[in-house]
This record gives C-alpha cells, sequence and structure tokens, in this order.
C-alpha cells in the first residue's frame, strides 16, 4: 500500500511540474501556472528514456518545405535559435524577456512559439503573446483567439487525432512555420504548443521549444520526428511511458495551423510606415486595428486586422450596399429615379441615404435598415460577398472585412453600376466633419490632386471608439484604409487622444505615398 501510494504521489507531483498546458484529462480543467515560482521548477530529476528505435525506411528526400521563401525559412530557423537557453537560469530568463507577466519556462511554450513567428516576420506582432499562456483550442474556450490570430483566409487548419507517436510524417509532413497543439490524450500529463522551426534535407522537422530534462527546465532546439528513422525525436519520447516522469503528451493528436500561401515581406519603406506608424499608436495609448492596402494589389500595413470590434458608423457603408441589393431584389432597376421618387416615413429615399452616408444621422440609418431587414437576409448577403465576420445588429466587423467591403464597392462586386456611383458620390461628398482626422488631413497634403471617399465612426457614450475607413485615389494609385482605435480593458486613453492621433497617420501615409509614386 505504501509502495503504491508513493507511486501515485510521485505521478501527481510529476502532473503538476511537466505542465507547459496541464491536461484537461489528467487535471480535470486546465489550471493557472503563472503562479509557479522561478524556483520551484526543478523539483524532480528525470532521465529521458529514449523510445526503441525501428528499422530505417529509405524514402526519398522531401523536397517541400511548405510555402515559406528559402529566406524566411533561414529567418525563422535563426530567430527560433536566439532563444536557446541550456541552463535553467538562462531559460528562466529567455521567459520573462517573452513574457513579462511572469510566465516561467515550465508554462512558456504558448508565449515563446508565437514570439518566433513575430520575431521572424511571420507574425502580427500586435497579436498579445500573453494570451497564449493557457491557451485552449477547444471550440468553447479559446477559439476566438485563434480565428483572428490564424485567419482561415489565410491559414489552413488541421486536426489530427491520430497520437503523434503513431502519426505518418511522410505521408504528411510538417513544415517550417507550423504551429501546433498537441492533446495530452487519456494517457498523458500536460499539453503542449510549438512552432516548427526548421525541416532539413533528409525531412527531419525540428522546434525550438521548453521541455523538462534531467537540468531541469530548459530551451533547446530538439528533433521532433525522422520520417526515415520511426521511433526518433521528441514525439516519441513524450509518448514513450518510461519517461512519464518527464511529462507525456500527443497521445488525443494535434491541431494545426498552416500558412497558405508565401507571406510578403515588407519593403523598406513598409518597414519604415510600420515604425511610424507603431510610435503613434504607442504614444496615443489604447488599442488600433488597421488596414492600409493598394486597391488589387499588396497589403501595405496590417494590424489586428481579423479582432472583431465596434466599427461605430462606419458600419454604414455595408448598410447602404444591402440597402441597395434589397431595392434591386424587388425590382427596381432605375435606383436614382427611384430614391428621389419615394419616401418613408414621409422622408425622400435620397435624403435618408445622404443623412446616413453624409452626415451619419443613426434615425435615417434605422429607417433604411429596418426597411431592408424586412425584405432581405442581410447575413446572406455578406456571406455571398465573402464577408464572414461583420454584423449589422448589434453592430461588430473587423478592420479586414470593412477594408473589403470597401473593395467591393469600389470594384462593383458588392454594387450595380448604379448602386456604386451613388454610395461613392456620397462618401465624397464634403460635410464639416471631413476637416478632421485621416480625410481632413490627406485632402490638404493632396492638395487637390486625388480624391477621398470616406466615412468617419464615433462612439462616445457607455464605449469608446474612433474609426474611418477611406478610398483614397492618387496619381495612378488607389489605396484602401481602415482604421479603428479604442482603449484597452486596463486602460484609461481618452477621446482626445485618440483623435488627435488621427492627423498624424495621415501624415505617415502620405509619407510613403510620396516614397511610392
Amino acid at each position: 500500500m505504501n509502495q503504491k501510494l508513493g507511486i501515485f504521489i510521485g505521478v501527481l507531483i510529476t502532473l503538476i511540474v511537466s505542465a507547459c498546458v496541464p491536461s484537461t484529462s489528467a487535471l480535470g480543467e486546465t489550471s493557472p501556472t503563472a503562479t509557479i515560482s522561478p524556483t520551484s521548477v526543478s523539483t524532480i530529476t528525470p532521465t529521458f528514456i529514449p523510445t526503441n528505435t525501428q528499422t530505417p525506411r529509405s524514402y526519398p528526400i522531401l523536397l517541400s518545405k511548405g510555402v515559406l521563401t528559402a529566406e524566411q525559412r533561414s529567418r525563422l530557423s535563426t530567430t527560433a535559435l536566439k532563444f536557446v537557453a541550456n541552463t535553467e537560469e538562462a531559460a528562466i530568463q529567455v521567459s520573462l524577456s517573452v513574457d513579462l507577466n511572469g510566465v516561467y519556462p515550465i508554462s512558456i511554450c504558448g508565449p515563446l512559439s508565437i514570439t518566433i513567428l513575430q520575431d521572424a516576420g511571420l507574425l502580427d506582432p500586435a497579436v498579445s503573446r500573453h494570451s497564449f499562456w493557457e491557451l485552449n483550442p477547444r471550440p468553447d474556450v479559446d477559439l476566438p483567439l485563434l480565428q483572428q490570430t490564424f485567419p482561415e483566409e489565410q491559414y489552413q487548419w488541421y486536426s489530427f487525432h491520430t497520437p503523434i507517436n503513431e502519426f505518418d510524417f511522410h505521408a504528411f509532413p510538417l513544415y517550417p512555420g507550423d504551429f501546433l497543439y498537441l492533446y495530452a490524450g487519456d494517457m498523458g500529463s500536460f499539453e503542449h504548443m510549438l512552432v516548427v522551426s526548421r525541416v532539413d534535407d533528409t525531412g527531419r522537422a525540428y522546434a525550438v521549444t521548453n521541455l523538462n530534462t534531467p537540468d531541469g527546465y530548459l530551451i533547446q532546439e530538439k528533433i521532433l520526428y525522422d520520417p526515415n528513422q520511426p521511433g526518433i525525436g521528441l514525439f516519441y519520447d513524450w509518448t514513450n511511458q518510461a519517461n512519464w516522469r518527464i511529462g507525456l503528451t500527443g497521445f488525443g493528436g494535434f491541431d494545426l495551423w498552416r500558412l497558405k500561401s508565401t507571406p510578403q515581406d515588407p519593403s523598406a519603406s513598409e518597414t519604415t510606415l510600420a515604425t511610424l506608424l507603431e510610435s503613434i499608436f504607442t504614444a496615443a495609448g489604447g488599442e488600433w486595428n488597421m488596414v492600409f492596402e493598394e486597391y488589387a494589389g499588396p497589403m501595405y500595413y496590417q494590424r489586428l486586422a481579423y479582432t472583431p470590434l465596434h466599427p461605430a458608423s462606419t458600419i454604414k457603408v455595408p448598410v447602404a450596399l444591402i440597402y441597395m441589393k434589397a431595392l434591386e431584389s424587388i425590382g427596381v432597376t432605375d435606383l436614382k429615379a427611384y430614391l428621389e421618387s419615394h419616401t418613408l416615413d414621409q422622408i425622400a429615399l435620397s435624403e435618408l441615404l445622404s443623412s446616413m452616408l453624409v452626415t451619419s444621422d443613426e434615425d435615417a440609418t434605422s429607417t433604411l435598415q429596418d426597411w431592408t431587414f424586412a425584405h432581405i437576409n442581410y447575413q446572406t448577403v455578406l456571406s455571398q460577398w465573402g464577408i464572414t465576420h461583420t454584423w449589422l445588429s448589434p453592430r461588430r466587423s473587423t478592420a479586414q472585412d470593412m477594408a473589403s467591403i470597401l473593395d467591393g464597392l469600389y470594384s462593383g462586386k458588392m454594387a450595380s453600376p448604379q448602386a456604386r456611383t451613388i454610395v461613392l458620390n456620397l462618401l465624397s461628398e464634403y460635410s464639416p466633419n471631413d476637416k478632421t482626422r485621416l480625410g481632413g488631413e490627406l485632402a490638404r497634403l493632396m492638395t487637390g490632386d486625388g480624391k477621398i471617399y470616406n466615412k468617419r465612426g464615433t462612439i462616445t457614450s457607455g464605449q469608446l471608439v474612433v474609426g474611418e475607413t477611406a478610398i483614397i485615389e492618387y496619381h495612378s494609385h488607389i489605396y484602401i484604409l481602415t482604421i479603428f482605435a479604442h482603449p484597452r480593458f486596463d486602460g484609461d486613453t481618452t477621446y482626445e487622444q485618440l483623435d488627435a492621433a488621427f492627423p498624424k497617420v495621415a501624415d505617415s501615409i502620405w509619407q510613403f505615398m510620396q516614397a511610392n509614386p
């Protein structure tokens, strides 16, 4: 009985101290680990017991290494190696440099993986590293965070239930840049996140990750698997029951997020623009979401573009487009004549539309929106347009969705020629508010050499949102710009601080436009 009790206590200690993310199957609900102190992370001295290797298989060299360029793969590998820490003291310092909130080597796997991708220029640097400290990808928990970080427009999502030691990585190899979440399964004691940092010419995949070793918790580069020699690598060590003291994982399979196409490395002027914008955002405070791109061309700058937010009155642009679609659905062919000759609540439709888009009148918006909802399923229309993160009631969208809506308006994909002309004319109409923010500053700088179609948005009651969306025609370029700012949950940023930053953003964009004529 005493021997059994001793074994049980030893296993329990291991479950507690060996986890990057405690296993929900072993410990119940995932519990916080940030309270573990640096001095407590080396309570046992496990010994790795290698899995018995099988006879090597003779396979041709795997030529495909994913969508990253050779330069990007090299940068990723070099970046990852900078985090290697071969002593526990060094690993603690690396962990603190990655996440100042006190996440130590025992549980740094998520923030470390995100940081590697960010520092290698493969992921939005504004993504919160700390949010991945206790990531739980199960649908009812942290799925929204994953959708914002690895949007399905840019990433393939995979979910495999085969244990990692039984998975055929020759048939489905991992690629550099792949982000993995390993599930403990019924036989495991912790769950783990990692990013594949390199794949060598024989197909062996590597990761720089935190792991339990005889010398404590270290951060090292390790082979994950060798497709030609089953039994070699961490994926086999972590599923070898003899290694229970170091913790076991991967029995429940894994989720994988993989880039669909080669990411665009920034040019020198794009890097300069990003540096200027980040300094403006830091000085202003608050959280910023932004897209700045060339119409039907490259993305110049993107920041938290897939994070849901209240878009304030900029949502009235898709309201107008869907209203036009509803009119067409009831057989209206001459939109201009119909808008001028018909009324709602005894107000001409043309006046209601102008009040909504030019002076941003909420009563006019409600009148048009209510009629629209009674005649068409707006979510079906948005879905047909490929707009999947936008709602008119309650108002929610993303900087990327709003950019896609402007793109669809300008291209005519989301509006008939008549509707396109009507909406663009109203967005270009001058109002006193157009003297301020992006539109006003850019109009002043362009001195009549270009044209701006813009819609501002502001909320100061109940919550604070400052935003603007714009299509900018300047010489041979057409730019799409969406930008939103709001206070952080733990901040006290004021409207005046956020609003004052918009002209500075405009100045930075103008410098970029001048550098790329």
